[in-house]
């Protein structure tokens, strides 16, 4: 069965016959390709094209399979990550800008990846000619280059119109910027030149760009700086906002391969943010910037003093609302109390206004009341008629 798997996986058109017997020539993938190295030409002058190669190979299949694999690269300038390049060859154009990146790679079989291999960068060279004269004429050995670091030149003497005219090529290697500084050529121990390379370039791209979330909702970025590009650099820190990205923050350089920091914040805890760190100078900013994500962490602390104030809060509320709730009970009782209090004196008061009505109808009518009447009889000193008609 599994000589089967590696035929189809593979897609050879073979007997079994043909296949090697031995164990592991048949086993899953579940080893790494191997480290990968880098080729090209890493002699290159300024405003050329250059082509580097992340040579690797799939250990998971016997090495005459193995070219049949398909692996999957990762680019890496300066520790950062470049986006859209998965491919095996990786093309550039070397300006001043790039000159003195380095560039590494990986390589990806099934999830799988490879060590990264070790960082490369482009040599540059710095052609001087120095004319002399010499008679007899001088040997290459006599001449010396000393600078500010130990350099291997290429030297050649060409001869002039006249037999004691020659001029000295010579070919100075400048792989970073340590190699920047004054070269003196000397003849037999005696100095005949004196030349200085000066730099004036972009910043290099800083180094170990790392967040780290505090609990108190602050990220805590981090780096390296590099070189300055023969200029003093400023660091710009900015934060992704959806399609922008916003300053946050500014930093000068304190010297290269100091560590820098930088605290921002207050966030939201659990969310994700994005940061991009860029080192700048008055020529330009690094041609690659650094960038780096972190998610805010919660703040213990905080959360509990949150949490006890939502009780307390939540306490306050039923309280207020028992109070409330009583207030309103006790004015509704004492209300349905003077209600009853007013019904019961409206009827006496009803009662009362009715007797008195009754009694002033009774009073006017003469009726419905008995009442005694006094009889008033004739006075005694009254004269009857039937006497004065006698008189």
């Amino acid at each position: 069965m599994a000589e089967t798997s590696l035929m189809e996986k593979y897609n050879l058109m073979s007997t079994i016959a043909e296949i090697p017997t031995a164990p592991y020539a048949f086993t899953s993938s579940g080893y790494k390709p191997s480290n990968p190295n880098i080729t090209g030409d890493l002699k290159v002058e300024v405003n050329k094209y250059v082509t580097l190669t992340c040579v690797s190979q799939s250990t998971s299949a016997p090495n005459y399979y193995s070219k049949l694999v398909t692996l999957s690269y990762t680019w890496v300038v300066n520790d950062t990550k470049m986006d859209g390049e998965t491919s095996e060859t990786l093309r550039l154009y070397v300006t001043r800008t790039i000159k003195y990146n380095k560039y590494s790679c990986t390589a990806t079989e099934e999830g799988l990846e490879s060590e990264r291999s070790g960082p490369s960068g482009m040599d540059i060279k710095v052609d001087v000619a120095v004319p002399i004269i010499a008679n007899p004429p001088p040997r290459t050995s006599d001449f010396m280059w000393d600078g500010p670091v130990p350099v291997s030149v290429r030297t050649t003497i060409s001869k002039g119109n006249v037999t004691y005219k020659h001029l000295i090529d010579s070919s100075i290697p400048v792989k970073n910027h340590d190699y920047y500084g004054n070269y003196t050529l000397t003849y037999v121990g005696k100095t005949i030149a004196t030349i200085s390379i000066q730099v004036e370039d972009i910043p290099q791209t800083p180094l170990n760009f790392t967040g780290y979330s505090f609990t108190n909702r602050y990220i805590n970025l981090t780096w390296i700086s590099g070189f300055n590009g023969g200029q003093d650099q400023l660091f710009i820190v900015s934060l992704n906002e959806g399609s922008t990205w916003r300053v946050v923050g500014k930093l000068a350089d304190t010297g290269e391969g100091a560590k820098m920091q930088f605290d921002h914040g207050p966030l939201t805890p659990g969310k994700e943010y994005w940061f991009q760190l860029r080192s700048c100078n008055k020529i330009n900013c690094s041609a690659v910037p650094a960038n780096v994500k972190a998610v805010v962490k919660d703040d213990p602390s905080l959360t509990g003093v949150l949490l006890g104030m939502c009780i307390l809060s939540a306490l306050f509320g039923i309280t207020g609302l028992l109070v409330a709730a009583l207030i309103i009970f006790k004015t509704r009782r004492k209300n349905r109390h003077k209600k009853d209090a007013n019904g019961v004196q409206n009827v006496q008061l009803e009662e009362l206004e009715e007797q008195n009505m009754t009694q002033h109808y009774d009073d006017v009518l003469g009726t419905g009341v008995e009442r005694g009447y006094t009889t008033v009889g004739p006075s005694d000193q009254e004269t009857p008629y039937e006497e004065l008609n006698s008189i």
